[in-house]
């Protein structure tokens, strides 16, 4: 694995990659675990809905920004 601090790899990992991992939105076990652990539930989901509405809009414009 080559390792270097600049450029299209980093840590073996291409920098769009972790771009767009980072850019997913969060996974819908955050609306299981409010609802058993007593949280609230309803603002889970709307968070979980909003920002998968946003990820469909914005996930394809971070992958062409980040194309190389």
């Amino acid at each position: 694995m080559r390792v270097k601090s600049r450029g299209r790899h980093l840590l073996g990992i291409g920098v769009p990659r972790k771009i767009a991992a980072n850019a997913l939105p969060c996974t819908p076990s955050a609306y299981i675990m409010a609802r058993l652990l007593g949280g609230d539930h309803h603002v889970a989901a709307r968070i979980i809905s909003v920002q998968t509405a946003l990820a469909v809009a914005t996930m394809p414009l971070i992958l062409v920004l980040t194309a190389q």
